[in-house]
């Protein structure tokens, strides 16, 4: 974890901006710190400590006049990129990639190691905030009058996958969740959406979640000095400072070894604080358990199930629904359910893509593997489509051992389908499911035995194929 603490000389600027900063830190930043923060900032107020449990804190100080006695060291960048303007809200660091918010509309990416991956442009103006989620997707918002309207996906190479637009403002940033899900906020309710866009439902905040998405820094540019302290150690050595001009919102840090900058002069500066640590094995995704068995109650049945998709008030209910769903649909049922026909449990797949959670595709790639009914495999791999997140490539490899090398699978209504879930996971996920994808459609549009699968996997292939330079709308 690590503390931020702002300082001012001028009393009154620092209690202008001083609920800014509070809801930044509740938003973007680091929760935990929220009273820490309120008693650093309010005057009169004794100083509290808190626990540092990382490798470093940083004290960003921002200051009209020099209010820092310490001795300070040149700040040398690593490397800066080129914005092509200035940036609306602190730049993102995660995975490796940095992901910058300029006005303009432009949304710009570099890696941790300053090489400019990609650029997308939006109509209009951007919203100051970028959300990012664990699958790689980044969500932006577009701007417009009264406030952002429209949630754009961006995936790992900066193409637009997914635009999610709502009847009125939302009011504060969106959260991602573990699974492709998006919380958004709109006054004293949060909105839960699939990827796709499909409401499952809303609850209440406990309390008005709201920042006016004004930028979050002074009137003026302000010059910034960064301490960066070990926080086991405070041995003569373990403490470097930065000297950073005219930045034009507050620094990010990507939690290893960099600390990233965007001036008022369209640059992004990245400041290196330590050799990077070795990389280490990555984890499990985190999951929210749905694909988990639940017992359904009698009550539960598929019309229900459409109808709360239809309303969009899924809400807790969702395992519950899925269980049955799964049940309903497996080649095998467990639960003492009705026989279903072939027709509802199509349609049982069919709402379970809706459902959109990736949790459910490793029972999907299990009844394409185990089903020997066409109707139902291809439902199988309409609903991972529908679903468009494939984390670990399971579904795409499931695809070519379905489809290559010898069309194991000749039934052109599997094949239609894996051509379009295909083309739709390489256009989401970006490498390297993007990869094999193209593997899957280039192969299939060799083939000549099926016209129909020929001229739908061309359309796809282009799709897939235009060049990346061209993210814009």
């Amino acid at each position: 974890m690590l503390t931020v603490v702002f300082r001012m000389e001028n009393n009154a600027l620092t209690a202008s901006i001083k609920d800014n900063i509070v809801k930044l830190v509740k938003r973007w930043m680091f929760p935990s710190l929220t009273e820490f923060l309120e008693n650093r900032m309010s005057p009169g107020r004794q100083r509290s400590g808190v626990s540092h449990k990382s490798l470093f804190y940083l004290v960003f100080v921002v200051f009209p006049g020099a209010v820092f006695s310490q001795t300070t060291i040149p700040a040398v960048p690593a490397w800066r990129g080129a914005l092509g303007g200035v940036l609306l809200c602190p730049p993102s660091c995660q995975d490796g990639v940095v992901i910058a918010v300029c006005d303009g509309g432009f949304v710009r990416a570099f890696s941790y190691g300053g090489r400019d991956l990609w650029t997308y442009r939006v109509r209009g103006r951007l919203a100051p905030f970028v959300t990012r989620g664990p699958d790689g997707i980044s969500w932006v918002g577009r701007e417009e009058e009264g406030g952002p309207k429209s949630l754009i996906a961006l995936n790992r190479v900066g193409r637009k996958v997914s635009e999610i637009r709502f009847e009125k403002p939302f009011t504060a940033p969106p959260e991602a969740g573990l699974d492709g899900r998006i919380f958004v906020p709109f006054g004293d309710t949060v909105v839960t959406c699939t990827f796709s866009g499909q409401k499952l439902g809303e609850s209440k905040a406990g309390g008005i979640v709201y920042n006016g998405f004004a930028p979050i820094r002074p009137p003026i540019y302000p010059d910034i000095t960064l301490t960066m302290t070990r926080a086991e150690s405070r041995e003569p050595g373990e403490e470097w400072i930065l000297d950073i001009m005219g930045a034009a919102v507050l620094p990010a840090y990507n939690g290893d070894d960099l600390v990233i900058v965007g001036g008022q002069n369209w640059l992004l500066a990245a400041y290196r604080v330590k050799d990077p640590a070795p990389p280490s094995a990555p984890k499990p995704p985190e999951t929210y358990g749905l694909a988990k068995w639940a017992s359904p109650p009698e009550w539960v049945t598929r019309e229900g199930i459409a109808a709360a998709l239809d309303r969009g008030n899924v809400g807790d209910n969702e395992r519950v629904f899925a269980s049955f769903l799964m049940e309903t649909s497996r080649v095998t049922p467990t639960l003492k359910l009705p026989a279903a026909t072939i027709a509802e449990r199509v349609e049982a797949l069919f709402l379970l893509g809706r459902l959109g959670s990736p949790e459910y595709v490793l029972f999907l790639v299990d009844v394409l593997n185990r089903e020997s009914n066409p109707r139902i495999k291809a439902a199988a791999v309409r609903a991972i489509g529908a679903i468009g997140i494939d984390r670990d490539g399971k579904a795409m490899n499931a695809f070519v051992k379905a489809a290559l090398p010898v069309f194991p699978t000749s039934d052109t209504m599997v094949l239609n389908a894996i051509v379009e879930a295909a083309g739709v996971l390489s256009v989401i996920n970006g490498p390297p499911i993007y990869d094999r994808g193209i593997a899957v459609l280039a192969a299939l549009s060799a083939q000549r035995t099926f016209p129909d699968i020929q001229k739908q996997t061309a359309f796809w292939l282009k799709r897939v194929l235009e060049p990346f330079a061209m993210n814009s709308e």
